[in-house]
């Protein structure tokens, strides 16, 4: 078994080869396993070092079916548009170990190549973000989540993992941080930043489909799952960790029909 799991779900096959190096110098000694999902494969990698999930479906669905098939004794995503810093995998690892209902946001920087700056730590509280969440009316204010995190893998399971009924991997992590809180767990911040991520102002064919499933379905569903207290308190905090299979193969949003 693995200490840690990490899983890539994406496209950029570009940047994979750079990638590796990074997470093995993130995790420091960690026992680590990569896995890859989506729906390309890169033919330039090394494959003692990874594994790969293909998968036509969402970027949500493509994660939640490699996470399946994870060793590891804790789970984490990444990006793969991300510069990963060292040890600082190895850090967030190493707040988890005294709680198995514990997860850690990942705390990033992200700017256009690579430009951004420390968010502050109220950055990661819905209340900063008000224009997205303010009719999500049952989201705590002093509930923080955000959309990259490191948790223990067989909590991961009991919750069911991420919901795939959001399309992109983002805020079915603030909902799986959101059923932590609502079952009693803990939610703790990285000690330092993990990584910077690029970010593109205006979209492109990469990330169009990502976008658009944000405002179109993604977003709506978070802001009907916790648009009031009694709507939160009938969505399940353990949902099944299958449910990925219920997402369609073939994700319209970037292949048609």
């Amino acid at each position: 078994m693995y200490d840690l799991s990490v899983i890539v779900s994406g496209i950029r096959t570009e940047n994979w080869k750079n990638l590796i190096p990074q997470i093995i110098n993130a995790c420091s000694d960690l026992n680590v396993e990569i896995i890859f999902a989506g729906p390309y494969y890169c033919k330039d990698l090394d494959n003692n070092y990874y594994t790969f999930v293909r998968d036509f479906g969402s970027p949500s669905r493509a994660f939640a079916k490699a996470a399946i098939l994870a060793k590891g004794k804790y789970i984490c995503q990444c990006p793969d548009d991300s510069i990963l810093f060292p040890n600082t995998f190895k850090e967030a690892f190493s707040l988890l170990q005294d709680d198995s209902k514990k997860v850690c946001i990942m705390r990033y920087n992200e700017g256009e190549n690579f430009s951004g700056k420390e968010f502050p730590l109220e950055y990661w509280n819905a209340q900063y973000h008000y224009a997205h969440f303010k009719n999500c009316r049952a989201i705590k204010p002093e509930w923080n989540a955000g959309p990259w995190f490191m948790m223990n893998y067989n909590y991961y399971l009991e919750l069911g993992g991420v919901d795939c009924r959001f399309e992109h991997l983002n805020l079915n992590v603030y909902d799986i941080i959101y059923r932590v809180y609502r079952d009693g767990g803990q939610v703790v911040f990285s000690p330092n930043v993990v990584a910077s991520l690029d970010w593109k102002p205006n979209q492109t064919p990469q990330n169009s489909p990502c976008c658009a499933a944000f405002i179109f379905n993604d977003m709506p569903l978070l802001t009907y799952l916790y648009q009031s207290d009694a709507q939160m308190d009938s969505n399940p905090i353990r949902i099944h960790p299958l449910n990925w299979k219920l997402s369609p193969e073939k994700w319209q949003r970037r292949f048609g029909n």
